[in-house]
């Protein structure tokens, strides 16, 4: 449809095609010259495009590339243009104005929320879709790109939006495209890292360990303090008691980071014991494999045993020879005790470390 304002008689308008959709520049208008002083020059010109067709010979002559620009908004004079007719001398004789611009404008835009915590996957865009027309048409499809996946999703609404780009292009039943005019990115906040220090209980409490806390990291504003709790409840952290905990550290923006500890009950050894002891143990620390030399006792009346520092018994050996090379390398690196024993002697501890 065009709208035709006449300002001389001599130029008029025969048929317009519109472009479909808002943003396409396929419309084309045919005008009619009734004057024969040839030739003649038209130009077109608009907010989107200028055409200037030169050398017009005939009473009819046609001018293709038309439409709008798919302006932000919608605009008066989005796809309207002013056709001016001038003759061989260059003199102005007819103007006329004529509306080629799509059957509709639709845009789009977005409300947002972004990742909570540290991979939480839980932003969301939520679209709205503005058109202006008669009629609108209806919008089948709804196509959502990602940074990793481009057929992220096809609903008008995304959430559970994990860290990463996403733009969205929207298809009507005419084939007419509009996308986001920009991408949504969102950022994975950086983790609550937490760390602490523990001094293991001993005997023959038990319940003498203990415990601190530190962290850092966290979402913005949400990392200048955080809380800490363990479960079971600690009662006092310098008074811990042998068991599991799951200790948390919680930012101000309720994002949390936890583990599990083991607070362990030491066999608490004399040093007299240890350093008057009649055997060497070497080499110390060690890989795993280590040799125990005897200063006195060996054969059947005399044993060995080495422990871990929660008194478990993981190895008995009678010991036949005054050196004998025993090889743990399956055991974990840690604090282990190897004790010796017999009928003639008195129990003797030597700590060995496994690295």
């Amino acid at each position: 449809m065009s709208r035709v304002i006449i300002h001389g008689q001599i130029l008029s308008v025969l048929s317009t095609t519109n472009p479909v959709c808002i943003d396409q520049m396929n419309g084309a208008v045919t005008f009619s010259i009734n004057q024969t002083a040839f030739p003649y020059t038209a130009t077109i010109s608009s907010v989107c495009a200028t055409k200037i067709v030169g050398g017009i010979t005939s009473n009819t002559f046609t001018v293709t590339g038309l439409g709008n620009c798919n302006l932000p908004f919608p605009s008066a004079l989005d796809g309207v243009y002013n056709a001016d007719l001038s003759d061989n001398t260059n003199t102005a004789v007819a103007s006329i104005t004529i509306n080629v611009a799509g059957v509709y404008f639709f845009a789009l835009a977005s409300s947002t929320a972004n990742i909570s915590c540290y991979n939480a996957a839980d932003a969301y865009i939520n679209t709205y879709l503005y058109a202006y027309g008669n009629p609108v048409p209806a919008f089948p499809s709804y196509l959502w790109s990602s940074s990793s996946n481009t057929n992220y999703a096809t609903t008008p609404n995304i959430s559970n939006v994990p860290p990463g780009t996403y733009s969205l292009t929207v298809t009507d039943v005419n084939g007419c495209i509009n996308s986001n005019p920009s991408s949504i990115t969102f950022t994975n906040p950086s983790p609550v890292i937490l760390t602490h220090s523990l001094s293991q209980a001993t005997t023959p409490s038990c319940c003498n360990g203990s415990l601190s806390f530190s962290a850092s990291g966290g979402t913005p504003g949400g990392a200048s303090s955080y809380t800490f709790s363990t479960v079971p409840a600690i009662a006092s952290y310098t008074s811990v008691c042998q068991g599991t905990y799951t200790l948390t550290a919680t930012d101000q923006n309720n994002c949390k980071n936890s583990y599990s500890l083991s607070v362990i009950c030491v066999t608490n050894i004399k040093e007299s014991e240890i350093e008057n002891s009649v055997f060497m143990l070497y080499p110390n620390p060690t890989s795993g494999c280590f040799t125990i030399e005897l200063n006195g006792e060996s054969g059947s009346s005399a044993f060995i045993s080495v422990q871990s520092v929660t008194g478990s018994e993981i190895i008995r050996l009678p010991i036949d020879t005054f050196k004998l090379t025993i090889n743990l390398k399956e055991l974990s690196p840690g604090i282990y005790f190897v004790r010796v024993f017999g009928k003639k002697a008195s129990t003797q501890y030597r700590r060995l470390i496994i690295n």
